[in-house]
């Protein structure tokens, strides 16, 4: 099938979302276990596609007062799988803005 490996590629797009819509709704979790569970798996996810992900998680500090601490905990999960190193070449914009939280 021409479209198989198009639809394949979609499905592993929804399937990203839906993990991180999940994680950030673990954040809201009552147990503090589970939220720094969900921290870690959102360091842990965002190191697949920095491009993406670093963005997502630097704005996500900065709207998001509450959960403030579990995304600077996965910023530095990140960070720790060489977040910054590996893309530093190509994401130069973003370096400041992680140090700066940091």
């Amino acid at each position: 099938m021409v479209f198989e490996p198009v639809y394949k590629m979609l499905c592993g797009l929804l399937d990203c979302f839906i993990l991180v819509a999940v994680i950030l709704n673990a954040f809201s979790s009552p147990n503090e276990d589970v939220k720094t569970a969900a921290s870690f798996a959102l360091g842990a996810v965002a190191v697949g596609n920095l491009s993406y992900y670093l963005p997502f998680v630097l704005k996500q500090i900065d709207t998001q007062t509450k959960r403030q601490y579990l995304l600077l905990h996965s910023l530095k999960v990140g960070a720790g799988s060489c977040w910054v190193a590996a893309e530093a070449h190509s994401r130069p914009c973003l370096i400041p803005q992680c140090v700066s939280l940091i």
